[in-house]
């Protein structure tokens, strides 16, 4: 009998190559084995540690910077603060003495200029930082000068308020005091810390 090539083919049970398996199993097995290397290792590789002596060194070294720093910081500025003296802008003005008729009035004068247009100027430049400027005329010695006055003020922390907002623009300025008599008394007002021109 002679064979057939087609019945010989159809008889054969072809094995196919599945290429995706071997590359799953081949990255299972390497996985694996990794592991067990690591893990081989871990166990097996000696431990090594710094030398005692080494550990002792840095230990001590460590207190020593924690101690210096310490020394080194000068916490007595906590008591310098109580006991120092402070100069203020106006430490030029004679204290004044305080009856109980009279109350306090505080004023800055921030230019004393001998033409109109130079105060003139300076009051708006004033008023464009929001304040409210006036102009005093006094005469000097055949001249007259035009001072620029903030305030009145009602307390000593709306000057200082006014004086800082000045200071921060680059304006210079003179705090005057002027003591008003209430109104049982008849004298008229008294200013101090007042310069001429």
């Amino acid at each position: 009998m002679a064979r057939r090539p087609n019945q010989q083919q159809a008889t054969r049970v072809r094995a196919k190559s599945d290429p995706q398996g071997s590359t799953k199993l081949g990255f299972v097995t390497g996985v694996f084995v990794g592991l067990i290397s690591a893990t081989g290792a871990f166990l097996l590789w000696p431990k090594v540690s710094a030398p005692e002596p080494y550990l002792e060194e840095v230990s001590q070294l460590g207190e020593e910077t924690s101690q210096r720093m310490n020394e080194t910081i000068d916490w007595s500025f906590y008591d310098l603060f109580p006991k120092a003296e402070v100069a203020t802008v106006g430490g030029y003005q004679q204290p004044m003495v305080m009856t109980a008729d009279s109350t306090v009035i505080y004023y800055l004068q921030v230019g004393s200029f001998p033409t109109t247009s130079d105060a003139d100027l300076r009051r708006a430049e004033l008023l464009l930082l929001g304040l409210s400027p006036s102009v005093e005329k006094k005469q000097i010695d055949q001249t007259t000068w035009h001072r620029i006055m903030l305030g009145p003020f009602e307390s000593q922390v709306e000057l200082n308020r006014a004086q800082a907002l000045l200071a921060a623009n680059e304006f210079e300025s003179m705090p005057l005091t002027r003591r008003t008599p209430s109104s049982k008394s008849i004298a008229g007002t008294e200013t101090t810390g007042d310069r001429d021109g």
